[in-house]
């Protein structure tokens, strides 16, 4: 028993705290139409559309309050009347009516419905005399396109027709005219620009036009490129690229590559572009990347574009051998980076079959050691079907060192002080590069009128080069310590050099 009139308690306790919520809502499915032509609840409120002529429509209100009912604007009143402007807690029938609108312009009256905090509206909407109703004067469509439907009412013969800057993209699907109930589709094309456009509709009758507006978002910045990659022989030649692209496009190739250049007079459209590859001279195959970036939109595609080796069968000592009148077997040292055979022009000079040592040489890359540890691995040679020609070779990478993992700049390690920017009141930093790449840098602490000064670096150095570092601490202009180190480039990357004299003692200069 004493279960149960707990639960009693709270279940009642419950239904009081949900009765103290003020609610109202218009009930779906009770709108009675009456000469209305159109309504609809969305969101709660609800909108009525009526024709020019008199009429009246209803709907059911439940509210758990008192609730009121007013015109947004007053003037509405005088044609637009409301059944009720006040109600107690329960069900009510709200009776909207309008008076015939004998005017050629459209009208509308908003009516605010308050339950305390909570508000519904009532949107009524009346048509001009012999006007057409259309459901909706604005069509929103994605950047896909896609069909839409522009709904209308009109007891006249009417016909339409779309704006000339649309007709490409907005066409009939179901071409109708003079009905006095139509739904017209049409189909909308996919925007493949990244502006948005805009078109119209417009629907035509003895008593004027009536306009659609039809809005497209612009479709999303792309660059797409064709053939991808792209092989060229030695010999060279003429490389096309077609792109599709919505947006402007600008090319960068390479400094490093100055055997691929573009063809400008040669293009052929917008999309069209044509370069042009150089002969390889090289005994070594060779690839570039072209990128092709939208700096507006921060967007890129590149094409890779890969060029064979010349192929070639070197002989060590010259192409002509001269030999006395004895019989001989001679040995030609040869180098090559593709497969041969060997013919002779006479049967008194033959090849020899033999499996004596051959010469050639083996290329291999080493990709950079991100990691402070260093790394060990093998190179293996077999030979199919001979287990015993084996040769194994250890390679060894030593790891990065840990000053690189240092990214800001300063003097570290210099007598035991570190003059790092940022810290300890040296906020500001001056770099100047001279015509010949010579580099003065500087780091200052204005509260203390202090300058570290550093020189001795070229800004064309590479990493492993080797260089003096000049290290000068002025005190009010005064030169307080002056020191030299010889140093070197660990590396650069993106303005940024790191200089190593010591365990201890290193610099990172910032262009």
């Amino acid at each position: 028993m004493h279960k149960f009139s707990s639960l009693f308690f709270c279940s009642l306790a419950l239904l009081m705290l949900a009765a103290c919520k003020p609610e109202m809502e218009f009930v779906e499915g009770s709108f009675r139409i009456g000469k209305a032509d159109d309504a609809s609840l969305s969101g709660g409120n609800l909108s009525i559309t009526f024709p020019f002529s008199a009429g009246n429509a209803s709907i059911d209100l439940e509210a758990n309050r008192k609730w009121t009912a007013s015109f947004v604007n007053d003037r509405a009143s005088e044609w637009c009347f409301i059944s009720a402007q006040s109600g107690k807690r329960g069900t009510a029938t709200i009776t909207v009516t309008v008076k015939e609108n004998t005017d050629y312009d459209q009208r509308s009256a908003s009516i605010l419905f308050t339950c305390e905090d909570v508000e519904r509206t009532i949107v009524v909407t009346q048509k001009q005399k012999d006007a057409l109703l259309l459901t909706s004067s604005r069509q929103d469509v994605g950047r896909d396109g896609g069909i839409i439907k522009v709904t209308l009412q009109t007891n006249i013969p009417f016909t339409y027709s779309v704006s000339e800057q649309a007709a490409s993209w907005i066409t009939p699907e179901s071409p109708t005219k003079g009905l006095t109930e139509a739904s017209i589709s049409f189909k909308v094309a996919a925007n493949e620009d990244v502006e948005k456009r805009e078109g119209a509709i417009t629907i035509s009758s003895a008593l004027g036009k009536e306009t659609v507006k039809v809005y497209q978002e612009g479709g999303l910045p792309s660059i797409i490129v064709s053939g991808n990659p792209t092989e060229v022989s030695s010999a060279g030649g003429t490389i096309t690229v077609e792109i599709r692209s919505n947006v402007d496009v600008s090319i960068d190739i390479p400094e490093s590559c100055d055997w691929i250049r573009e063809l400008a007079t040669k293009a052929m459209s917008t999309n069209t572009f044509v370069f042009e590859a150089l002969e390889n001279e090289t005994y070594n195959p060779r690839e570039a990347t072209i990128t092709f970036r939208s700096t507006q939109f921060d967007i890129e595609e590149s094409l890779t574009v890969k060029q064979d080796q010349k192929d070639v069968i070197l002989c060590e000592g010259g192409d002509k051998l001269s030999f006395d009148f004895q019989a001989r077997t001679f040995t030609i040292k040869t180098r090559f980076n593709v497969e041969y055979t060997v013919q002779s022009s006479a049967s008194w000079l033959k090849p020899v079959k033999t499996k004596a040592l051959q010469e050639r040489e083996e290329s291999f890359t080493l990709d950079r050691n991100n990691s402070t540890e260093a790394r060990t691995a093998e190179l293996t040679f077999t030979s199919e079907g001979h287990p015993d020609a084996t040769l194994i070779i250890q390679v060894t990478q030593s790891g990065k060192d840990p000053v690189l993992g240092v990214t800001v700049p300063g003097v570290y390690g210099l007598d035991g002080k570190n003059y790092v920017k940022g810290a300890d009141g040296w906020n500001q930093t001056a770099c100047r590069t001279d015509a010949d790449g010579n580099v003065q840098f500087r780091l200052l602490n204005a509260s203390r009128l202090s300058a570290v000064t550093l020189t001795g670096l070229n800004a064309n150095s590479e990493a492993g080069s080797e260089c003096v570092v000049l290290v000068t601490i002025l005190n009010k202009a005064t030169v307080y310590d002056s020191a030299e180190f010889p140093a070197t480039l660990l590396d650069v990357k993106d303005g940024v050099y790191w200089l190593k004299a010591s365990p201890e003692t290193f610099f990172i200069v910032k262009l």
